[in-house]
């Protein structure tokens, strides 16, 4: 049945276009806020509604709800106004109910935060920043409901997804749902996904090309608690976790915030002191001017990139000397999600006279691939 079935998977997928690569996206707002409060608010109502904001724009940049306990973040929750550039307010539908039982009509509270301000506090406190350019996380996740399991697929719009959608933005990470298309119900099955089989999860992952797997089972259990299972796939390791909570919200906060951490420690860094690596890079298919800009403003563009200098430019190659925050591994981990410009060579397709120990890339040209 099992070779019947990848038999049945390698025929449908040569008629199939093939999945792009699910390397990364720029995720957005991640230095803004929204926040709940009533009509006629009161400024202490208003100075905290700041405060949860700029607390909850800190664990989306950093990627971790431990540096809320840094001493330099407590000081700057008590102080929240001198990180804000600008806020609005607009309608809410949310009613809220008193300590007196009244009913309290409600407005939200958006609040932008100054990027660079932001920024500068978390590297006072040596608190890594993870930029907004972020690996997108395969997720496959098997409900169940009523005695009835399914995948949650590209196509779900149910309160499950609304759910787990807003906890992912509220964190900053970037997701994608299997399209649970004819190749993915031939290659993985909602029994499968339940039992947490990795093999099997990643060989039905393989065509999405994820940076990051996660795959779970979510339950309510008899006591009214919602419950799940789950698995993080990523380089070569596996983790499996367990969560319970009152809610399906909660219950995805709780899932989150593993995942949260560990793509934070992989690709954030702290900004600025002297923990500067230098690396030098090649990049070859330089075809123009038009390129050869393009290749600089991305590089530049990086949030651990701290300065970068051409050192050469050879024909169609170009040779950079970056400086970034952190280790080299760190560089090249975060280049990896730019993996649709720049894909990395090996030994063989680099220059002849150039040193083994430089790292080389390949552009791909925007114009071309358009």
């Amino acid at each position: 049945m099992v070779v019947y079935r990848w038999i049945v998977v390698l025929c449908v997928g040569l008629f199939v276009t093939v999945m792009p690569a699910g390397a990364a996206e720029f995720v957005k707002d991640l230095y803004q806020a929204t926040e709940v409060v009533s009509v006629d608010a009161t400024d202490n109502e208003i100075n905290q509604a700041m405060s949860d904001g700029l607390a909850s724009v800190i664990v989306r940049v950093s990627g971790s709800t431990t540096s809320l306990a840094h001493p330099v973040i407590l000081d700057a929750l008590k102080s929240p106004k001198q990180f804000l550039s600008r806020f609005r307010y607009e309608p809410s539908t949310e009613i809220q109910t008193n300590r007196l039982g009244e009913v309290v009509h409600t407005k939200k509270f958006v609040l932008d935060f100054d990027v660079f301000r932001v920024k500068t506090l978390l590297s006072s406190g040596l608190v890594p920043v993870w930029d907004d350019m972020r690996p997108t996380i395969l997720t496959w996740i098997a409900v169940e409901r009523t005695n009835r399991r399914e995948i949650l697929s590209s196509l779900t719009t149910d309160d499950v997804f609304l759910k787990m959608d807003k906890v992912a933005r509220e964190r900053g990470l970037s997701y994608e749902l299997p399209e649970m298309d004819l190749i993915d119900q031939l290659s993985i099955s909602v029994s499968e996904v339940w039992g947490l089989f990795p093999d099997v999860i990643l060989n039905a992952s393989s065509r999405y090309n994820p940076e990051m797997v996660l795959a779970g089972r979510i339950y309510l259990g008899p006591l009214g608690k919602w419950n799940a299972d789950f698995l993080i796939i990523a380089h070569n390791t596996t983790k499996r976790l367990q969560a319970s909570a009152d809610t399906v919200e909660d219950l995805f906060g709780l899932i989150a915030d593993p995942v949260a951490e560990m793509m934070s420690r992989q690709y954030a860094v702290v900004l600025g002191g002297s923990n500067l690596s230098s690396t030098v890079i090649g990049v070859s298919d330089v075809a123009s001017l038009k390129d050869y800009a393009a290749v600089l403003k991305l590089f530049q563009s990086m949030g651990p990139v701290n300065h970068v200098q051409v050192g050469g430019v050879e024909g169609d190659n170009v040779i950079l000397n970056v400086d970034s925050y952190g280790s080299d591994q760190k560089l090249i981990d975060n280049l990896l999600l730019y993996r649709d410009q720049l894909t990395a060579t090996d030994l063989v397709n680099r220059p002849d006279d150039r040193p083994d120990s430089e790292k080389w890339y390949q552009w791909h040209s925007q114009t071309n691939a358009q």
